[in-house]
């Protein structure tokens, strides 16, 4: 009995193996969504009452653009030269999942040229320009994962990330660490639909211990 060989063309080879690829990544990812989340955190704070999310400390040496004419819509934003990026949803749904669970949170953009935020006194000087509470918090995030398995259709990204709720002298009284974990994306088939859920579920995730001191 002869054995038929097929020979591929390079591009065709190439091809080849990158659906192959893909198609072990997806049932790697398969079998660790379901298990248990990877997220690492220390306790708590008791006093929770106050927080000023800063925006999202993008590490992963990607811009992650995720603008579409729909995500504009859903946003209720014009098209402008400065596009829709991963970091700005993770941002934004931070401080929903806070308020959601009770905290009053904002967010607090540095000014151009002002010092780095990690400096003491441009923190203190950042929680008094943006809210009267006395004892406000800063929650920084800093993004060092973010990939999709497919850009046309999206089915998990894998975010890992550090964050870290700092007072007004520089200390840290809380924080998390999630390593490069698999996120649904909820069904969706195009970043602009998948990338509003996956930050949804990452902010979920992050604050799930955090909530509003009791009163």
């Amino acid at each position: 009995m002869q054995t038929r060989v097929t020979h591929r063309s390079p591009a065709s080879a190439r091809a080849y193996e990158r659906a192959l690829a893909r198609a072990l990544l997806l049932g790697l990812l398969a079998a660790l969504v379901p298990g248990c989340s990877r997220l690492v955190t220390t306790p708590a704070p008791s006093d929770l009452r106050t927080v000023v999310v800063l925006p999202v400390d993008n590490r992963t040496g990607s811009p992650l653009d995720a603008e579409g004419p729909l995500l504009l819509s859903i946003l209720g934003r014009e098209p402008s030269r400065r596009p829709v990026t991963a970091p700005d949803l993770l941002t934004d749904a931070l401080r929903s999942a806070l308020e959601r669970r009770g905290v009053e949170a904002s967010i607090a953009v540095p000014s151009v040229g002002a010092p780095a935020v990690s400096e003491v006194g441009e923190m203190a000087r950042l929680l008094a320009s943006s809210t009267d509470a006395p004892d406000p918090l800063a929650l920084r995030t800093t993004l060092r994962v973010w990939e999709s398995t497919s850009r046309s259709h999206l089915l998990y990204v894998a975010v890992a990330l550090d964050a870290a709720l700092v007072d007004r002298e520089g200390r840290t009284v809380w924080s998390a660490h999630l390593p490069a974990t698999p996120i649904d994306g909820g069904g969706a088939s195009s970043v602009a639909l998948g990338y509003p859920e996956v930050a949804r579920r990452v902010a979920e995730l992050v604050t799930a211990d955090l909530g509003a001191a009791p009163r």
